[in-house]
């Protein structure tokens, strides 16, 4: 049996990386002066700020942590979405999914818009209605309608995806439930300024249904190198183990998302935080992997990677 330490080496020579105190990422956005952001799905530990040195080293600061999250003066859990818009402003997403017993609970439905500068969180509002706008609102169950002819119901659901389109200003969700004949939705919100200064109702202005290979969407970001969106997903291979996939696509509801092949990925399970990020004034793409267990002191993996390394499958 392999020992942790040599697995570790292992893994490091593979490009991969453990966290010190990150256990169970589930989004990852760089912040304007450079740090990155992570969110987490467990309401005690729902941010970690990580500072990058001049090697390229990843700094944890468990107290900058703590001081974040009392920022929001807030119970978030399940955070799911991360994304930021050409401002500045940070926007989270936690994942409007009921509870194991079946319930709805306020802590998991949150959509907030945020700067954070020197460890403090600034001008947060919050849009805490998403879920009855996505039952009720006509137009988008319409537009669904016209894109799958199936049944529209959003009684399950599951919001693990979020990016912000610097084209015409959008916030997009990545749903990893409901899907639509076994393919997943993303749903544009045309007027997100609005939403968070003046508490108005989310406007959906256009939806896409995407083949991934079932799985629903895990991850969802815009890649300003790629100059497309980076989709996540995990799906069973034939022997019924998970495996994670990468996928780019235009954004263009039209087109279909390309599958993208990735050293390594396999070594790292259930994919759920991606970016781009500059580290030393290099563009790398960075995944991480919600795998780690807190009770167990499992830490999380990470991956950087260099855009060369990126193919087509």
């Amino acid at each position: 049996m392999t020992s942790p330490a040599s697995n570790t080496a292992e893994l490091r020579a593979l490009g991969i990386n453990m966290f010190n105190g990150v256990y169970e990422p589930s989004a990852v956005q760089q912040l304007p002066d450079g740090k990155l952001l992570i969110a987490e799905d467990e309401p005690n530990h729902a941010f970690s700020i990580i500072s990058i040195d001049k090697t390229g080293r990843f700094i944890e600061d468990e107290a900058l942590d703590t001081r974040v999250i009392t920022g929001f003066k807030r119970r978030l859990s399940d955070l799911e979405a991360l994304a930021r818009d050409d401002e500045g402003f940070i926007y989270a997403l936690t994942s409007h999914s009921r509870t194991r017993k079946g319930n709805r609970s306020p802590d998991r439905e949150h959509l907030m818009r945020f700067k954070i500068q020197d460890g403090n969180v600034l001008g947060l509002t919050s849009y805490d209605n998403l879920t009855q706008v996505l039952e009720t609102d006509h137009k988008l169950h319409d537009l669904i309608r016209e894109r799958t002819k199936a049944e529209v119901s959003f009684e399950e659901i599951n919001i693990e995806g979020m990016a912000f389109d610097p084209v015409k200003k959008r916030l997009v969700l990545g749903f990893r439930d409901p899907e639509f004949n076994n393919m997943a939705l993303v749903a544009f919100i045309s007027n997100p300024k609005d939403v968070f200064e003046r508490n108005a109702q989310p406007e959906f202005d256009e939806v896409a249904i995407l083949d991934i290979d079932g799985g629903g969407i895990r991850s969802l970001n815009y890649d300003p190198v790629l100059k497309n969106y980076v989709i996540a997903n995990e799906v069973k291979d034939e022997n019924g183990q998970k495996f994670s996939q990468l996928w780019t696509w235009s954004g263009n509801p039209t087109d279909e998302p390309q599958k993208i092949s990735l050293p390594n990925l396999q070594h790292i399970t259930n994919v759920e935080a991606v970016d781009s990020i500059t580290v030393n004034g290099k563009p790398q793409m960075i995944l991480m992997g919600d795998e780690g267990n807190a009770s167990q002191k499992i830490t999380a993996k990470y991956m950087l990677v260099d855009y060369s390394q990126l193919g087509k499958d």
